[in-house]
């Protein structure tokens, strides 16, 4: 066993020795300066080599314990992500369950109308013509506008084919969506 490690130990340095040699040699300047420093100076040079190996040691930890506390939000956040999505795949269930005779009749009058009463604004543009309807109206409140299209999605069974939504200032849009192939 001793022999093994003999052996191996040679083995290594005649491997390494080039290499190592060459260590030294780079080496050599900062021994040959080590050595011409009084001892307070070398004293001064191993407190601020500490001192900087330190400083290297706090910022890696610091920093890994940052990179921990990011994954953990990170972690938080695709996890409410997770039952978002999870929720809006629930009510995209119950809602392929709804049967178009369970809607009104859909009618340019009724639609200006609900447009008037849910969105508050009387220049709203309804159009209903060959099995589409088209809505287009300015300055909405873009939670309003969501609610809209609930109440045409429960009251009528519409689904939007096209929505185009174009901010306005902070909280209002203007919009425009498109329902094909609406029954009258």
């Amino acid at each position: 066993m001793k022999q093994k490690l003999t052996d191996l130990a040679t083995d290594f340095k005649n491997r390494f020795q080039p290499q190592i040699d060459q260590l030294i040699l780079r080496l050599q300047p900062i021994s040959d300066y080590w050595k011409r420093q009084t001892e307070r100076d070398q004293q001064i040079l191993i407190v601020v080599g500490v001192l900087i190996i330190l400083m290297c040691m706090a910022y890696v930890v610091s920093g890994a314990i940052q990179y921990r506390n990011d994954l953990q939000q990170k972690v938080v956040l695709y996890e409410r992500y997770k039952i978002y999505s999870e929720i809006y795949a629930r009510q995209y269930k119950d809602l392929t369950h709804i049967t178009p005779n369970d809607f009104s009749t859909v009618s340019s009058e009724r639609i200006k109308n609900d447009a008037k009463t849910v969105l508050g604004i009387k220049n709203t543009t309804v159009l209903l013509s060959d099995g589409t309807l088209t809505i287009k109206a300015d300055n909405v409140k873009f939670e309003v506008l969501m609610e809209f299209l609930d109440q045409l999605r429960k009251s009528y069974g519409l689904f939007p084919n096209s929505l185009k939504i174009t901010r306005v200032i902070s909280g209002y849009v203007s919009f425009n969506v498109v329902f094909n192939n609406v029954e009258q």
